[in-house]
């Protein structure tokens, strides 16, 4: 699996959520907040979901981190986070479709969030 932005694969009812940079710990960009987004607004129009997990790929790591939150190399760049990355575990808890984390590592700063966001 490649690094990238949140990757959102559905299969029947089922859809899941797949953060894909192991090699930064999987830390969240700007970039990365705006597709989580995107991809809670189509879970929420798409009836045919019934749950969402939520993963992280870990493969490329010595020992393994569901997310490190927060990318903090993007506070040299006017970062949206401080306000922006509240929104996203609220968008999360608000999601129509029960959702799991699928919590395969260690988690710090604001990922927490993510993790407690979800019904699972």
């Amino acid at each position: 699996m490649t690094e990238g932005s949140p990757l959102l694969d559905i299969t029947g009812c089922v859809a899941t959520l797949t953060l894909r940079r192991p090699s930064l710990r999987n830390s969240l960009t700007d970039d990365d907040l705006n597709t989580l987004l995107a991809h809670f607004e189509a879970l929420n129009k798409n009836t045919a979901v019934h749950v969402v997990v939520l993963r992280a790929n870990t493969t490329a790591q010595k020992q393994a981190v569901f997310s490190a939150g927060y990318n903090v190399n993007g506070f040299d760049n006017e970062p949206m986070a401080p306000l922006f990355f509240e929104k996203i575990p609220e968008a999360l808890e608000g999601l129509r479709p029960v959702t799991v984390c699928a919590l395969n590592g260690s988690v710090y700063g604001g990922a927490t969030d993510l993790v407690l966001a979800c019904d699972f």
